[in-house]
């Protein structure tokens, strides 16, 4: 049976319980589960810095529709259906903020691996974009017994302050969002001004409509939620000691016109990954938000040509295809 088409697939939105916290999950998946496909690894999307959920719908839609190209029947190695979600950190979007749990990313990829429990998902590839990477590579070392694959995108291996983020460095916008309000303002102006202009340099490429749900989302996100994530941003360093739990083979984009992850920062990132025989790197074109729609399979298929000769349906092997066939 073939996996279902895009047209017949919907997007839901709903709540997941992890201990005292609520969170949004944003899922694409079939009407009905098609008759004899098999599940493959859920594709599981974990937002960076100032984004949701609701930021990666276009990216849901476009993956849900890959499923039905690839899945299914037509003679590719691995055929079937898989469920594809993108997860709200706390106080983010539409997940609201819970005052008494620290938030950091520690924190955010304990929800990541909890949420996974709760929906029954036992395996998944998880796609972690800017701070969500290393959301990604922790939730990995949590429970590398579902963690199938890995893919960072704008990844660096230390966030740093001077980091530019469309429109500013991150210090500029920490100093910006602390502002104190004019007289007539609320005392979060400075913030949501912040909010506005950076979404706007990051997410403008990626046409208007996107661009808009993606501010909105963000603007109704909980202030001491986007002021906590800022700062607990810079300065997080993926460590050798995180790097040596990782199991899971890694797929790294590299953006080519990135200013939030520099060169040097995704050279060190690599250098602390490379001694695993499992990660393969490929740039793409591409800025901020913008890179994410311009993801092609055929850019990153030969990354996994060295790896042809290995036993088919081993699980290393399964997984790479998997992100190859998502990534399209």
């Amino acid at each position: 049976a073939r996996a279902a088409s895009a047209s017949t697939m919907a997007v839901t939105s709903f709540s997941v319980s992890v201990g005292a916290a609520s969170l949004n999950v944003s899922e694409w998946k079939p009407s009905r589960r098609p008759d004899g496909d098999s599940e493959l690894p859920a594709l599981v999307f974990i937002p960076g810095l100032w984004a949701t959920a609701q930021t990666f719908h276009p990216l849901l839609a476009k993956f849900a529709a890959t499923t039905d190209q690839r899945g299914g029947g037509t003679g590719t190695e691995f055929p079937g259906w898989r469920r594809i979600l993108a997860i709200s950190a706390r106080g983010h979007g539409r997940s609201p903020r819970n005052e008494a749990i620290l938030l950091n990313v520690s924190e955010c990829a304990y929800d990541v691996v909890s949420v996974l429990t709760s929906l029954n998902i036992d395996r998944a590839v998880l796609f972690g974009h800017g701070l969500g990477a290393h959301v990604a590579l922790h939730a990995s070392a949590l429970s590398s017994d579902v963690v199938a694959g890995i893919v960072l995108s704008s990844a660096a291996r230390v966030i740093r302050s001077s980091a530019d983020w469309g429109d500013g460095t991150i210090e500029d916008v920490v100093q910006e969002s602390q502002q104190a309000p004019s007289d007539g303002d609320g005392p979060d102006a400075a913030l949501w001004h912040a909010v506005k202009r950076v979404c706007a340099a990051r997410d403008e490429h990626g046409g208007q409509a996107f661009a808009k749900e993606s501010r909105e989302a963000v603007l109704s996100s909980d202030a001491s939620a986007l002021r906590t994530m800022l700062n607990c941003a810079c300065g997080a360093e993926i460590s050798k000691d995180l790097a040596d739990l990782i199991r899971a083979p890694i797929l790294v984009l590299a953006v080519t016109q990135d200013r939030f992850a520099t060169h040097a920062e995704r050279t060190a990132l690599l250098t602390l990954l490379r001694p695993k025989s499992n990660v393969r790197l490929r740039e793409i074109d591409g800025a901020g938000h913008e890179m994410l729609w311009r993801v092609r399979t055929s850019q990153i298929e030969k990354c996994w040509s060295s790896h042809r000769g290995w036993q088919r349906g081993s699980q290393q092997m399964h997984s790479h295809v998997l992100i190859c066939r998502a990534l399209s």
